[in-house]
């Protein structure tokens, strides 16, 4: 829906940089950096970039700590963020505070978001929801998308 509207595509992916780790205060539980599966951190083949979108690295949870984040969305005067991802309770949560903070709408995709634990997950939607943004289905993400694009190509 996003592609099909237009709007910019940004993806985020953990990036440990050994060397920026070891100069910024963690807590000791990840001082060693923290053990995925095999592939935890690739971006699913259904969900591959295009050639044309933007895959940022990031070593905090949230996609603006660190990254040019801001200045792309401001570049291409982007209003609103459409949050999808995991985890709920991580990086979803941090990315959202942040965009609220720095006075986006912010909107997450409930069923295009996921948690280690189903408690954490609908304990972070539902403050999502009472704070910082919308929690919305894909098909009303979809549609904001679809009706974002038509008045765009109206000229509105």
């Amino acid at each position: 829906a996003a592609r099909a509207s237009r709007v910019p595509v940004i993806y985020t992916v953990r990036e440990e940089n050994p060397v920026v780790q070891r100069a910024q205060p963690r807590r000791d539980k990840h001082r060693q950096g923290v053990d995925e599966a095999a592939g935890g951190n690739d971006i699913v083949d259904a969900l591959a970039p295009a050639p044309q979108e933007c895959v940022l690295g990031k070593a905090k949870p949230s996609a603006f700590s660190g990254t040019p984040l801001l200045s792309m969305l401001v570049y291409q005067g982007v209003d609103t963020l459409v949050v999808v991802g995991g985890v709920t309770s991580g990086c979803v949560r941090a990315t959202v505070v942040d965009g609220f903070s720095l006075g986006y709408r912010v909107m997450v995709v409930e069923d295009a978001v996921f948690d280690r634990s189903t408690y954490l997950h609908a304990a972070h939607l539902f403050d999502i929801e009472q704070k910082y943004g919308e929690v919305c289905s894909s098909d009303d993400a979809a549609g904001y998308l679809r009706r974002r694009h038509s008045s765009m190509a109206a000229g509105r």
